[in-house]
């Protein structure tokens, strides 16, 4: 089954009690979050509420750090390119994965929050999801730290603008994904965090279909800033694995 976690507390705050206490431990653990904008919101939230004056919640497409924190945090950009056949190439990405890893995983005490879901689906297909996802899956069954695979978050049909909803990518698309990736990553012994249900049913709280950012945000947005700060359902998610 998908493994499910307890949420303790409902309250990002409250559960960064936990995390603090979790970084006390000798030697000091890391979180290493990996994917694409999603996780970058995901790292920025967690960064923020820790208290870091390294980042700016803006639209990188790179790899980031917060290292004034405790936890460290740590941000690895992963979306798959191209091989010169036209084909998704998952080599390259395990390939750059491997290399980040290298570079900030320090102990087994580590935490590695992964997402490989809506760039997969949208520049490719299903049917070449399948062995990617589980060509990751072993690649990540042999790091010794903790990781857990994030679920893909519902879609939703925007309101206004451009989406990768409205160019053909729907819910039901990420929900077999999920179904695909789940029994993967659980076949390899890799912890699954659903976070799909908690989106499933607020659209009102998605500003474009995919991302779930805060008032502010939308605003800013909306006058061309590309700022990247969640909404109370992106804090949720990071609550829920936060808990995990």
């Amino acid at each position: 089954l998908p493994w499910r976690c307890h949420i303790s507390s409902s309250s990002l705050t409250h559960s960064l009690a936990g995390l603090k206490l979790w970084a006390d431990r000798s030697p000091s653990p890391r979180i290493l979050i990996a994917g694409s904008s999603q996780q970058r919101t995901l790292f920025f939230d967690i960064s923020k509420a820790l208290g870091t004056q390294q980042v700016q919640p803006r639209k990188y497409w790179t790899n980031l750090a917060a290292t004034d924190t405790s936890p460290p945090l740590f941000f690895h950009w992963m979306v798959p390119e191209y091989t010169s056949d036209g084909e998704l190439d998952y080599g390259l990405l395990i390939e750059n994965l491997n290399d980040w890893l290298t570079e900030h995983l320090q102990s087994s005490e580590d935490a590695l929050i992964i997402q490989a879901s809506v760039h997969d689906i949208h520049l490719g297909s299903l049917e070449e999801y399948t062995p990617h996802i589980t060509l990751l899956a072993k690649f990540l069954s042999q790091i010794k730290a903790r990781v857990y695979f994030r679920s893909g978050d519902a879609l939703h049909m925007p309101p206004g603008g451009r989406s990768i909803v409205e160019r053909g990518l729907r819910d039901p698309r990420i929900r077999h994904v999920n179904a695909v990736a789940s029994k993967a990553m659980t076949q390899h012994g890799i912890s699954y965090i659903d976070t799909h249900a908690s989106t499933i049913g607020r659209p009102d709280k998605c500003i474009d279909g995919y991302h779930y950012f805060d008032r502010e945000t939308e605003e800013l947005h909306a006058a061309g800033e590309e700022i990247c700060i969640g909404n109370s359902v992106a804090r949720l998610q990071a609550t829920v694995i936060i808990n995990a």
